[in-house]
């Protein structure tokens, strides 16, 4: 037995059993025109003679905690579906991207678990000449494992920008109405054991940025057809798109 924290400590199980896993899926894209577009996909996915945490109070050098023991126990499945569409309106200078995702699970393990959780997703990305301006917003989460829940919170991005083709600019904001440094947050609840956890980071925090980059050309270049030439100035990733 090996101590984990001050009342958590942690026991092998020599007679653990390999898991069986089964998966299974489906996806369909949809492509009319260069104008819309859409996708969508489902997965199943069941695990069973898992590997689960089991909980009980003991003793470590005479002190009294919570022991965690691996044991195989149950199943789970989980079926997971989304759908993404994607649409070019004035003349391809206004491209919007949004779309759904899906997860029901259902756990029988130690802990009985069944539930549904939606999280919705979108952008906007406009074109104007040789500036561009993106917006995009990401719902809320929650990721289930075996016998928690990890909730992660919305965030929202905005960036405008400014490319020649040589020269590009950009400056952008991430989550700016957001002050505090609250993260995700984690429930386990396994039989006689329940926790609750919250993470603080600066990874939802409002964050702004600027950035100036240059590209040149120099040497030659293989062009398509293994002919060589050399490069006639550098192309910009977003303003020279292809519909």
């Amino acid at each position: 037995m090996l101590l984990k924290n001050n009342i958590e400590a942690v026991q092998g199980n020599p007679y653990l059993d390999q898991g069986k896993f089964f998966t299974a899926g489906l996806s369909y894209n949809y492509n009319p025109t260069s104008q819309y577009a859409i996708s969508t996909f489902w997965t199943f996915t069941r695990l069973s003679n898992i590997i689960a945490s089991e909980y009980k109070p003991g003793e470590f050098q005479g002190r009294p905690v919570m022991v965690q023991r691996f044991v195989n126990n149950g199943f789970c499945a989980a079926n997971n579906y989304g759908v993404n569409m994607m649409f070019k309106c004035l003349n391809s200078n206004l491209r919007l991207n949004v779309g759904v995702r899906g997860s029901t699970q259902l756990n029988r393990t130690l802990a009985y678990y069944k539930g549904t959780y939606l999280n919705y997703f979108g952008q906007a990305t406009y074109i104007l000449n040789q500036f561009y301006f993106r917006a995009s917003y990401n719902s809320r989460s929650t990721m289930i494992g075996i016998g928690s829940r990890t909730k992660a919170p919305d965030y929202y991005s905005i960036l405008a920008g400014w490319g020649n083709g040589n020269w590009n600019i950009e400056a952008f904001a991430f989550n700016p109405s957001v002050g505090n440094y609250r993260s995700t947050s984690m429930l386990t609840d396994i039989g006689p054991y329940s926790s609750w956890s919250e993470t603080y980071s600066s990874s939802y925090h409002r964050q702004f940025g600027l950035s100036v980059r240059y590209s040149f050309s120099y040497g030659k270049k293989v062009q398509q057809g293994e002919k060589l030439g050399p490069v006639q100035g550098a192309e910009s990733g977003l303003l020279n798109t292809t519909d």
